[in-house]
């Protein structure tokens, strides 16, 4: 029973940390993509 109780809290920090990473990664394309749209247009 501890265990599975203790997989259900490493899932949670796992998950909890994809959609921390994600939130971070989507900001840093946000920042990105204006960047991108600048060197085509100087292509």
């Amino acid at each position: 029973m501890a265990y599975k109780e203790r997989l259900k809290d490493e899932t949670k920090i796992v998950l909890d940390a994809i959609s921390f990473a994600s939130i971070h990664l989507n900001e840093l394309g946000v920042m990105a993509t204006p960047k991108a749209h600048q060197v085509e247009g100087v292509l």
